[in-house]
């Protein structure tokens, strides 16, 4: 249960003239999905 209620805080400047802000947002909520779910599983979290 370690970090499990802790959120990341990110900043996010779009200096793309080929990526929306909001295409942005979804490649940094994938990433951080990602990152959570591979340190629950490193952790022995429960598998979802």
């Amino acid at each position: 249960m370690n970090g499990f209620f802790q959120s990341a805080a990110f900043e996010l400047r779009n200096y793309s003239d080929s990526l929306t802000t909001e295409e942005l947002i979804a490649v940094v909520m994938g990433v951080n999905a990602i990152e959570k779910r591979n340190s629950s599983n490193a952790g022995g979290g429960a598998v979802t």
